[in-house]
Parts: C-alpha cells; sequence; structure tokens
C-alpha cells in the first residue's frame, strides 16, 4: 500500500501490521514541497517525514516500511536528493520517473533522445556507490542485478512479467495505474468490476486480462533488437504511447536509460551484448 504519510496514527499501522500489509510512502527529499501540498495548498514535507518516523519506530517497522519513494524532478539536486531519503532513516528507497510519454513529453525532457533523466540518475548513483553505508535503491539494485546475469525484483526494468491489478477504495478492479500517464481511461477495463463481485482468479484467466498483461512486454522492433532490452526491459507501458502508435514505442526514457545502463556496466566492468536476435 501506497500513502502520502498523512493518515499514519498507530491505528493504521496497527491494521497494516495485522494483515501484513507492506507500506510504501512518497517523499522527494528537498523540494518536496513544490509538488505534494494538501488541499489547502500547504506543503506536506514535515508531515511525511513524521510519518515515516512514526512507522519506523512502531515495533516491527523496518519490515512494515517497503521504502520511500521519490520522483525525479530535475529541478533538484540528485546528491541532496540522496542524502535527504538516506537521511529519513528507512532501509531502502526508490526513484520514478516523472509522467510522460511521446504524446505529452516528461517535464524537462526536451526531446525523446536528449538524456536529462539518465544524466540525473548517473550522478545520484555516483553518490550511491561512494557511500560506505548506503541503504538499497531498488531500481538501481535491479539494474546492477540484470546486467550481472541476476533477476530484478520489480516492474519496470528487465523482462520479468508481473500481473500486477489494482483494487480502488471502492472495489472496482483496474489496471496498472500508471497507465493513466497514456490517456484518460487507459487504466480501465472494457467493462467494469468489482472485486466483491467476481472471482478474481477467474478474471486473471480471461482473455481481456490476457491483452492487457501482454502490454508490458515491449514491441517495437527497436527493442525486441537491442542488446539491452534484458535489463531495459523497455520501460513501462505508459512511457511508450503514442497517438500514432499506441504502445509499439520505445520508452520516452530510452535514451536515459542507455546512460544509466552503459554508466552501470561501465562501473562493473561488464559489456553489453554485441548483439541479440530480434525476439
Amino acid at each position: 500500500m501506497q500513502t502520502n504519510g498523512l493518515l499514519l496514527e498507530d491505528d493504521f499501522i496497527e491494521l497494516f501490521v495485522r494483515y501484513d500489509v507492506g507500506v510504501s510512502i512518497s517523499f522527494d527529499g528537498p523540494i518536496h514541497d513544490l509538488n505534494r501540498v494538501d488541499h489547502a495548498g500547504r506543503g506536506s514535507h514535515d508531515r511525511v517525514l513524521a510519518a515515516i518516523d512514526r512507522v519506523l519506530r512502531y515495533p516491527g517497522g523496518n519490515h512494515l516500511l517497503g521504502g520511500v519513494l521519490a520522483v525525479v524532478d530535475l529541478r533538484s539536486d540528485p546528491v541532496a536528493v540522496y542524502e535527504a531519503l538516506k537521511g529519513t532513516g528507512t532501509p531502502s528507497f526508490d526513484l520514478l520517473y516523472r509522467d510522460g510519454s511521446h504524446a505529452d513529453l516528461p517535464f524537462g525532457k526536451s526531446d525523446p533522445t536528449s538524456t536529462e533523466y539518465g544524466d540525473w540518475m548517473v550522478a545520484l548513483t555516483d553518490a550511491y556507490l561512494r557511500d560506505p553505508s548506503p541503504p538499497r535503491i531498488r531500481v538501481i539494485d535491479d539494474l546492477l542485478r540484470l546486467i550481472l546475469g541476476g533477476r530484478g525484483q520489480k516492474e519496470g526494468v528487465g523482462l520479468t512479467e508481473y500481473g500486477i491489478l489494482v483494487i480502488d477504495t471502492d472495489g472496482t478492479i483496474t489496471k496498472n495505474d500508471t497507465l493513466k500517464v497514456a490517456h484518460v481511461g487507459a487504466d480501465r477495463f472494457e467493462v467494469a468490476r468489482n472485486v466483491t463481485e467476481i472471482d478474481l482468479l477467474n478474471f486473471v484467466a480471461t482473455e481481456e486480462f490476457a491483452d492487457y498483461f501482454a502490454l508490458q512486454e515491449p514491441s517495437a522492433p527497436a527493442c525486441r533488437s537491442c542488446p539491452e532490452l534484458g535489463v531495459c526491459g523497455g520501460g513501462m507501458p505508459a512511457h511508450r504511447f503514442s497517438p500514432e502508435n499506441g504502445f509499439n514505442n520505445p520508452t520516452i526514457f530510452c535514451a536515459d536509460q542507455l546512460v544509466l545502463i552503459g554508466e552501470l556496466r561501465r562501473r562493473v566492468g561488464v559489456q553489453a551484448p554485441a548483439r541479440i536476435e530480434p525476439i
């Protein structure tokens, strides 16, 4: 479960512990309040930090807190973001690229071939790899595992298949909510369903779910023949969208990912395959 950190009183935390529900908390570091305000327009920085601390101080809090999630904002200093996220005391954190697609470029990205996000991530990676006692950073760790021949642990990189469904608070079943980035209704199934009315195991065996599930596998020829496909994974489906080709494009962050993966390969001394056969 992901939360903005504002509702984590001890009774909520106890509920999560009782039902073994992991918690991730969004926190963007020094520039948190630029994007994350409440309905009154007030920044939530200090309240989110207090929520993280409350979870970590709770018995078993390290197990309960899945980590802190930060969105890459090119207005921020990557080293300052790293230090702020580590300073929360969380055992791990993750970084997500800003929403965007070929139809609507992510904030700060000048064109599909530019590498602003990749350069930002390389700078943060430098701070991470210099740190003698770092927390875990999921996306960097996953990329390193994949480069070294291992397996990623979460969607977004690599070719491991994840059958993600989202259940809204009213019980409505939707596709991965990141698909909202592509176009209005992209995260919705053709027929609305509620978790209180259907059998989930039967639903995931339907053709409609299979079609949605297939979206996570990149289909663009440039991706299918790319030597880094097994590491990059083609990116999130929403980031591949264009009105002309649907999801049949490389991720809008393709150039950024190649910069980051190339730097990680250089650090561990593992070269990319010279070529691969198209899949």
